[in-house]
């Protein structure tokens, strides 16, 4: 009978450190899970970011479109058009692209955390990062001023996260480390993201719900002004077309899509804050998924309808 307990001993000892191993590494599964709806949620706003000026230009273009007697300028009585000079500062867009990759870069890092096995530690923040980043608190000071009167409210949040992903040793714990890192990066990740939704609804809300406006408010006007017997009927499907997608991208501007996907980003956040701050058990995650599925459904709804707005 005691040979046999003794049998079945390497076995015991197997099932332990199987279980004691996926308890060390419980986070894997959830951070990767958040790491990759948080790259979907960025690179969305990132495309909604980088075609503002764009934007502008496209609104100049269908009101010279609209009136024959317009011509295509560079610059008028009013100053330069958008064809002559940026609306939006490309500097300071570029800042704000480069405060959303560090959001990411946090989330990216704590996803290669919790599936590291190996027993070394990261580099600093610098080596993780890139110098853009890891330098990125600088950027914002340099572009504070007139000009650009929100960027000095991102230095100390863009610092903290920077000192957040520079701690993320594989010397402690990973469980530990994990849950500190999470916990560090609590207040200055939702000071970003608060700050560019609040820059989104503000400033770039403001100018989608005119451009928006104008848009439509200028198709409705040539369509209805035009000597419509002498189009053909597929010369009306295709400005009765353009009118209807003005007409959805009027819609999103009401519904606020670019705070939403923000604000639904910033919810799953608060659910990893409240999972590091948990006993950790599967009920825990548990909710942590619920949350995260959420996110995703959101996400996907709220990319379509971005989309209208991003041309």
């Amino acid at each position: 009978m005691r040979s046999m307990r003794f049998r079945f001993l390497p076995a015991v000892v197997c099932l332990f450190l199987c279980v004691t191993g996926c308890a060390s590494n419980r986070y894997r599964v959830p951070v990767a899970s958040f790491r990759d709806d948080t790259q979907r949620t960025i690179g969305t706003l990132q495309d909604f970011y980088q075609s503002r000026n764009l934007y502008e230009v496209d609104l100049y273009l269908t009101a010279v479109a609209a009136d024959p007697a317009r011509e295509v300028l560079t610059g008028d009585a009013d100053g330069p058009t958008p064809l002559g000079a940026p609306t939006f500062s490309p500097e300071g867009i570029a800042a704000r692209l480069n405060a959303l990759d560090l959001v990411g870069a946090y989330a990216t890092r704590l996803a290669a955390l919790a599936s590291s096995d190996a027993p070394s530690k990261f580099k600093d923040a610098a080596s993780l990062l890139g110098t853009n980043l890891s330098s990125l608190d600088k950027t914002f000071q340099r572009l504070s001023g007139e000009s650009d009167p929100t960027a000095s409210r991102f230095v100390t949040p863009i610092a903290g996260i920077v000192g957040a992903v520079g701690e993320m040793m594989l010397e402690r714990k990973r469980d530990a480390l994990i849950t500190a890192a999470i916990q560090k990066g609590e207040e200055p990740v939702n000071v970003v993201l608060g700050l560019v939704r609040d820059d989104i609804a503000t400033v770039f809300g403001e100018q989608v719900r005119t451009g928006e406006a104008q848009r439509f408010a200028t198709l409705v006007r040539a369509y209805n002004r035009a000597d419509r017997s002498k189009l053909s009927y597929d010369e009306r499907k295709a400005r009765l077309e353009e009118i209807r997608s003005a007409h959805r991208g009027r819609t999103a501007v009401d519904d606020a899509v670019p705070s939403a996907l923000i604000t639904s980003m910033m919810d799953a956040h608060a659910a990893l804050i409240e999972l590091a701050r948990s006993s950790r058990r599967p009920a825990n995650f548990a909710d942590f998924n619920d949350a995260l599925d959420l996110w995703a459904s959101r996400v996907e709804y709220l990319r379509g309808q971005l989309r209208t707005l991003i041309r």
